[in-house]
């Protein structure tokens, strides 16, 4: 599991339905050789939750009868903006497994996970094998239906939240361009469209930085910094502060770690 975040609870549980998940498309890895990919609660923000599910569960692979399926729930702080969310991860282990919290797989308690969703509210709940509660948390839903909202629309209102550094000259033609792919939800369609932002703003020479990097680069002061700068302005920095910037965004350095290869100690921006 990423050390990142403080552990909350570990469990026996299953992952919840796949009618209540929207999947993100993007992976996770949670040890060097776990892969999970990421999903969210429908109409949830996944900066608020988000769930990551080990891909051999979703692989088609015959599973170990011996292995377990076990939920570890962490406070998890964001790359970028430091904000918390709760973070669900369900992950295959051996009986013999011992977690962060010094127990063995086999000794954790059971639980099964419910999320129940009405009008402007899902409601998540853990619920031991004696009928106790053992965590339970609420979100706010928005409203999830694309119907028929303008493509044009969508891209448009990601670029004013999100992506403020490109000039609408750029965006333009992408808005033109934008569909939503059938029976997408509102929240898929904006994930599309902030990685088709995502891409263009790689594309045009720009670099998201995560909040580590900001304090490297700016101290303290990084907090405040946007998350968005030209790769320009940040290979001048590098020089004249010698501070390393990491590859992120991509993920190459996380893939190419979770594989075993090497990884430079300063890894600078290409």
């Amino acid at each position: 599991m990423s050390r990142v975040g403080s552990l909350q609870m570990r469990l026996r549980c299953d992952p919840p339905p796949d009618a209540a998940l929207e999947r993100t498309h993007q992976r996770v890895w949670l040890t060097s050789t776990c892969c999970a990919d990421r999903y969210g609660v429908r109409g949830v923000a996944a900066s608020r939750l988000d769930l990551l599910l080990d891909q051999r569960l979703r692989d088609g692979t015959d599973p170990d009868p011996r292995d377990l399926v076990i939920l570890e729930i962490r406070a998890h702080p964001g790359r970028y903006s430091g904000e918390v969310r709760d973070r669900l991860a369900w992950r295959v282990h051996r009986p013999s497994d011992v977690g962060a919290d010094g127990r063995r797989a086999d000794d954790l308690a059971w639980a099964q996970i419910d999320v129940e969703e009405v009008p402007g509210v899902a409601t998540v709940t853990l619920t031991e094998g004696s009928g106790g509660v053992v965590w339970q948390r609420e979100y706010p839903v928005s409203r999830w239906e694309c119907d028929d909202r303008s493509p044009a629309r969508l891209i448009t209102w990601t670029w004013h939240r999100y992506y403020g550094h490109l000039c609408w000259i750029d965006v333009e033609p992408l808005a033109a361009c934008y569909t939503i792919a059938p029976g997408a939800t509102v929240s898929e369609a904006v994930r599309e469209a902030g990685r088709q932002l995502y891409r263009l703003s790689r594309e045009l020479g720009w670099r998201k930085m995560t909040l580590r990097e900001r304090r490297r680069l700016w101290g303290p002061d990084g907090d405040s910094r946007p998350l968005w700068h030209r790769e320009s302005e940040l290979l001048s920095l590098h020089a004249s502060r010698e501070a390393g910037i990491s590859a992120t965004g991509c993920g190459e350095a996380t893939l190419r770690a979770a594989g075993g290869g090497p990884l430079a100690p300063r890894e600078v921006l290409r």
